[in-house]
């Protein structure tokens, strides 16, 4: 029950300090009624603060823009709504004066967003206000970050065991500022630079879990930036062997603050290179996400590179090979005299219909010339006889590849038949042209002809 321990703490608090007469929680509240008293002469929104007037210990205590997570900080700095988001397409800012003075810069507070406009459970919106803000002169970012001031979010495992106020009963609580809710907000926009993002936001991001995915062609997982958004940040890669999504705000899985999220798909290098007859053994390792940018909007988009995601990925050869199992290999005249696994030129042919491929079905071994293997200049391969064809086949070099072949004189001592097919493509053997018993194919390698 942690939301109740906080709301009665907050309540308890707040009926010790009622607020003087005419004053409402938060006297700053920029809305559909009230941003256009912050437009300027120079076509943009300036948001300046005070923070020192209320501060404990006098005056001169303020955040000086950078502390926003005590009510005497919050009560004086501006609050972003989503009627304000709601009404413009972007939103052109300047550096705003801060307790006085105009020399703000990285990390300093820009202004809250109230839970109309950033909330967890419907944060994902948010991402679409803060994409709209932009300096515009000044060459800095903004930044969406978040802090747990009030009692809104609560772990996961607690939220339906809670009586207390349900998400729209927040929002709506806070739209029309009623006396006795937490006036904390737990979302702010901070001004940032590349040193501030380096210091402060790279040490945040984490990679999730990446595996191959169902079409063999990437290796796919998230990246997640935990409790902070750049204004218009988009991942790329230098080399272009990743791509990246959009990023989505979500809610953190344990309920507290939100994280974004981004999707990445990195080649895998190995798809589409092999063909394999039957089981590929073996692993191929390989780097992804070496050179990542980060880019965001900074006085034009800015672009900082980053080794932080590299990983590397190792996979079963099984698991990414194009299997074809029609044939059993494919034969050759040296060593390893046949091959199961196809790359290369080998695999290109093959999927031509140039090759020279055995498939044992049982106690009988095919052995089959694929329809496009040219260089058969003996006459006979054009005649009517199917026994002349063999013959030119076999004249040609193949009968020179069989006799090499150490796999098919093994196959010669196991089966009991062996046909000769011509005209094969990758999941036919052809025309049959002779069907003989081993002992008569041993011989006829034997006799001298071939």
């Amino acid at each position: 029950m942690k939301k109740i321990t906080k709301a009665i703490a907050a309540l308890s608090a707040a009926a010790m300090m009622p607020l003087s007469s005419g004053m409402t929680a938060f006297a700053y509240k920029v809305d559909e009624t009230t941003y256009s008293d912050y437009y300027k002469n120079d076509n943009t929104y300036h948001f300046d603060y005070d923070t020192r007037k209320d501060t404990p210990n006098g005056p001169s205590n303020g955040s000086s823009g950078y502390g926003w997570n005590e009510e005497y900080y919050q009560k004086n700095m501006p609050v972003l709504t989503k009627d304000f988001f709601d009404t413009q397409t972007t939103i052109p800012l300047s550096l705003p004066n801060v307790d006085g003075s105009a020399n703000t810069g990285a990390n300093h507070v820009l202004g809250l967003l109230s839970k109309s406009a950033a909330i967890s459970p419907a944060i994902a919106d948010t991402k679409k206000y803060v994409d709209k803000l932009y300096f515009k002169k000044a060459k800095c970012g903004i930044m969406l970050e978040y802090h747990n001031n009030s009692w809104d979010d609560i772990d996961v495992e607690d939220e339906e065991m809670d009586p207390y106020l349900s998400w729209d009963d927040i929002i709506e609580e806070d739209e029309n500022e009623k006396d006795g809710f937490d006036p904390l907000y737990d979302y702010c926009l901070k001004i940032i630079d590349e040193q501030s993002i380096k210091d402060d936001v790279l040490k945040n991001f984490s990679m999730g879990t990446y595996k191959l995915d169902s079409t063999k062609m990437y290796i796919t997982g998230d990246i997640y930036l935990k409790n902070y958004y750049i204004a218009g940040m988009y991942l790329s890669s230098n080399d272009g062997s990743a791509s990246f999504d959009t990023p989505v705000l979500e809610r953190n899985p344990d309920g507290i603050g939100f994280r974004t999220r981004i999707r990445f798909r990195a080649e895998n290098p190995y798809y589409d290179r092999y063909v394999s007859f039957g089981y590929a053994p073996g692993k191929r390792s390989f780097n992804i996400l070496n050179n990542v940018n980060i880019n965001y909007v900074c006085g034009g988009i800015k672009t900082l590179e980053t080794k932080m995601f590299a990983r590397s990925v190792t996979l079963d050869l099984d698991k990414t090979v194009d299997h074809r199992n029609f044939y059993t290999c494919i034969i050759t005249g040296s060593s390893p005299y046949h091959i199961t696994l196809l790359e290369g030129n080998t695999k290109k042919d093959f999927l031509n219909n140039k090759f020279f491929a055995a498939k044992l079905d049982g106690n009988v071994l095919n052995i089959c010339l694929g329809n496009k293997n040219t260089g058969i200049s003996a006459p006979g391969w054009t005649s009517s006889s199917k026994n002349q064809q063999l013959d030119a086949m076999l004249k040609c070099g193949y009968g020179y590849t069989l006799k090499r072949s150490t796999w098919v004189s093994d196959q010669l001592d196991q089966v009991v038949k062996v046909r000769f097919y011509r005209d094969a493509n990758t999941s036919s053997m052809g025309t049959l042209l002779a069907e003989y018993s081993p002992d008569q194919v041993k011989e006829l390698l034997k006799s001298g002809k071939y």
